[in-house]
């Protein structure tokens, strides 16, 4: 994963935390988080809140705006590569530019999710293919993990602020089916 593009993500958010996920044998996967997403931490030695400004190549100025943390990763977000009822978003979402943002738009368990691609470029920098599966937390949150392969090489959090743009998008769909487009 290109880190300089995990900075600018955390940059643009204003917030880098370290999220240690331990898994059943007590391995530590550490991951870098944005409140939106995250990315897992690869080839790397342990990774402390004190070493984020130098990891991302944050200036003084930038560390002034940021939110820093370290902590564990939130019980009920799976970043594990396999989780129980998982299900795989449409293979190609379609985009709009939305507020001067790329909004991708996928499709999973009959509704219409909204993504910022902001949160997949550091992703998509290093797997062109990835895929999003949709996952709920068990209180019925949702998530997405992006996998590469059956790998999770990261988390993005669905924009919950879109009903507006939903709106238009069902209004132009009801234009188009009345003019036969």
């Amino acid at each position: 994963m290109k880190i300089k593009k995990i900075a600018a993500v955390c940059k643009e958010k204003h917030i880098a935390h370290i999220l240690d996920q331990t898994d059943g044998d007590g391995q530590i996967r550490q991951w870098i988080s944005t409140g939106a997403s995250a990315y897992p931490v690869e080839c790397l030695p342990y990774i402390t809140e004190e070493h984020l400004e130098t990891l991302l190549d944050i200036s003084d100025a930038q560390a002034e705006k940021m939110a820093f943390g370290h902590e564990e990763a939130p019980a009920g977000i799976c970043f594990g590569d396999i989780c129980h009822g998982e299900t795989l978003c449409n293979e190609k979402p379609f985009a709009v530019v939305y507020c001067g943002r790329v909004i991708n738009v996928y499709m999973a368990g009959g509704e219409a999710w909204f993504v910022d691609f902001a949160l997949l470029a550091p992703i998509v920098a290093d797997h062109k293919d990835a895929e999003l599966w949709l996952r709920r937390t068990e209180d019925g949150r949702t998530y997405f993990a992006v996998k590469a392969g059956m790998l999770c090489v990261g988390i993005v959090m669905p924009m919950d602020r879109m009903e507006d743009l939903a709106g238009m998008l069902a209004e132009a769909g009801g234009a188009y089916q009345e003019h036969g487009i």
